[in-house]
């Protein structure tokens, strides 16, 4: 079963650019060469993309069947007067990864990680810089964005507007970034003969750009073109939703996207020059010291890291005022709690989402908290709180975990895929919700049964990281150069999956503040409008002012916070918290031989092992690519 502590995230929170898309071949492979291997236990001393296998507690079970040590790479002790190793630390890897990898700092003060895999069949580079759409000023939203797309318009030593473009596409690759709440990603891949060409070219947007003014106008319409596009997406409206009832003293309720009418009739009318803006944005912000860098290759380290030094060497490092989001007044509270919001989707879904304001979970990255309560509330076996949602006909689905983490606050959501039945059934399923939660609660203080359960869900991490499959290039590159922002140098690949440290002391913290109180509930259904009041709620009174979305906000009425206020004294006996499973594998011995059957000399094709009126059972091991994994299809 699909895990549901890692819930889906939305569209990159922000915006993402999709005007410099180069279609592009998805290729990538490994190299056989052995790595210096480390002892498990490091993994216990030591948080995209953050989905992986549960093994589920019934029904069909996913037996791990493959031998593996886990590996990591010492960082290498070379360097030179241009850069320096971070910290001589180890770099935790996956076992299934056979690239090998070395992080440098660069003389201003620019990291950046190198990765060499002498087979790849394509390069890439990722450059992230450690702002977003937070620090777009509030009379001009969605600049943060705007600079995405302007920074790519030719540069002082590549003045042709389209050459990067061009170049990248002649050979195969094509480039991309995204706007997101705190950071802006930068990316591109390419046949893997062409790097060094590339990166210097990538480089030069960083260290000299043109932000030619001619195109100004045209990437502003780009820009809108692509806020339209995301008009229709219900994801999207609900996120700004959400963001536009957020505290305004806060920047996480800005319109970090952008339109035409915030980038140039707005400050136009104010007398405002949007470029004299971007110019100072990119000033203040864009510094070698925030960026973070990751290039993969087929090139040895030495090399790769003599091309970063020559080529990023000259990006300016300059002192930038970092904002401490945690002085700030937090973007949910008070009045703005305690508050239900009926929504009217463009498709035809019903919806439940839960959210309640969390402090910053970043620093709790070795214990994961969130990801473990997530796990407990998402267990679908025997007395789980889904298939009890589930037998009464109210839920299809339900996941949980964190739908927001910046620094300074993160939001723990309980999300709920609705029937026509359950959504006449909100009030009783929330319910539900916080009897579950309170169990949870009372399961935390039983220290030897929560640990049992925990070691499980790590165990499972780590089974998911040790036998991690491949990535394309481009997508290994951008996600690590955004985990640099966020965790040590030694865990920037291990950190957002492994669990390390359990401290149930911070579990029981957090959930203290999943109270009703303490909350916020959408509910999204088509069959709320705009014209027909009912006697409960009323009528869609509102609309939101970047998307148009037609909603009631209301706050909780008396007879409903008393209904989920009185739920720990009233938990359903037929809810259970999973238990230790006998399904986590301990024993990863690759069982390799071909199976013959005694009517059959097969040992190459798929082998028929039962036939009869009832059932052909069909069996094929392909031991290939040494993975943990069973594929049983049923048809």
């Amino acid at each position: 079963t699909q895990s549901t502590w890692g819930r889906k995230k939305r569209e990159k929170t922000g915006a993402v650019c999709v005007c410099h898309v180069v279609p592009s071949a998805m290729m990538s492979s490994t190299h056989p060469e052995d790595l210096p291997t480390e002892d498990t236990s490091l993994l216990r001393e030591h948080r995209r993309v953050d989905r992986w296998q549960n093994v589920k507690y019934g029904g069909l079970v996913v037996l791990f069947v493959v031998i593996s040590v886990v590996f990591s790479v010492t960082l290498a002790k070379k360097a030179d007067k241009a850069s320096n190793d971070l910290d001589g630390a180890v770099l935790i890897k996956s076992a299934s990864d056979k690239r090998s990898y070395r992080m440098v700092e660069l003389a201003n003060n620019l990291q950046a990680l190198l990765i060499s895999d002498p087979r790849t069949d394509k390069a890439a580079a990722s450059l992230d810089v450690h702002v977003g759409s937070m620090s777009d000023p509030e009379e001009i939203p969605g600049l943060a964005h705007f600079l995405e797309h302007m920074l790519f318009l030719g540069t002082e030593k590549y003045p042709e507007e389209n050459s990067y473009n061009t170049f990248l596409s002649a050979n195969g690759g094509g480039s991309n970034a995204y706007t997101a709440l705190e950071d802006t990603n930068y990316f591109f891949d390419i046949a893997h003969d062409q790097l060094e060409p590339a990166l210097d070219r990538f480089a030069q947007f960083f260290i000299a750009p043109l932000f030619n003014e001619n195109s100004t106008d045209r990437e502003m319409h780009a820009v809108d073109s692509e806020n339209n596009k995301n008009l229709q997406s219900d994801s999207w409206r609900f996120m700004q939703l959400l963001r536009s009832s957020a505290n305004p003293k806060h920047p996480f309720h800005k319109f970090g996207t952008g339109n035409l009418h915030t980038l140039q009739s707005a400050p136009e009318t104010a007398n405002m020059s949007t470029r004299d803006a971007l110019l100072a944005f990119h000033s203040k912000y864009y510094s070698a010291s925030s960026m973070r860098l990751a290039v993969i290759g087929r090139e040895s380290l030495d090399t790769l890291q003599g091309w970063v030094v020559d080529k990023f060497a000259l990006v300016a490092d300059k002192p930038v005022e970092k904002i401490d989001y945690t002085s700030l007044p937090p973007p949910f509270r008070g009045s703005n709690l305690g508050r239900i919001v009926r929504i009217l989707p463009v498709s035809d879904i019903r919806q439940l989402d839960i959210y309640w304001p969390l402090g910053d979970m970043r620093p709790f990255y070795k214990n994961k908290p969130t990801e473990f309560i997530g796990h407990l509330l998402g267990y679908e076996g025997k007395g789980s709180l889904l298939s009890l949602l589930k037998n009464n006909g109210w839920v299809n689905r339900l996941s949980a975990g964190l739908d927001e983490e910046t620094s300074g606050f993160s939001l723990f959501t309980v999300s709920l895929s609705l029937t026509a039945d359950g959504l006449d059934k909100t009030d009783v399923i929330i319910s539900y919700i916080y009897q579950y939660i309170a169990l949870i609660k009372k399961f935390v203080n039983n220290a030897d049964a929560v640990k049992a359960v925990w070691d499980d869900t790590a165990a499972l991490q780590d089974i998911q990281f040790r036998f991690a499959e491949d990535v394309e290039p481009v997508d290994l590159v951008s996600s690590l150069s955004s985990n640099m922002q966020h965790y040590p140098p030694g865990l920037v690949i291990a950190g957002p999956t492994l669990f390390f440290e359990f401290d149930a002391d911070i579990v029981k913290s957090v959930l203290k503040g999943l109270s009703p109180a303490q909350s916020r509930i959408h509910v999204a259904s088509k069959t709320f409008n705009t014209t027909d009041a009912t006697p409960t709620w009323g009528s869609l009174n509102a609309t939101e002012k970047w998307y148009g979305t037609s909603y009631n906000d209301q706050a909780f009425s008396d007879s409903q916070l008393n209904l989920w206020t009185a739920a720990a004294s009233n938990i359903d006996p037929t809810l259970k918290i999973m238990g230790k499973s006998q399904f986590v594998p301990t024993d990863f011995t690759l069982v390799a031989e071909p199976v013959i059957t005694s009517n059959s000399n097969q040992t190459d094709g798929p082998l028929l092992l039962v036939d009869n009126s009832k059932l052909k059972l069909w069996y094929h091991l392909d031991t290939a690519f040494n993975q943990p994994k069973v594929n049983i299809r049923i048809y």
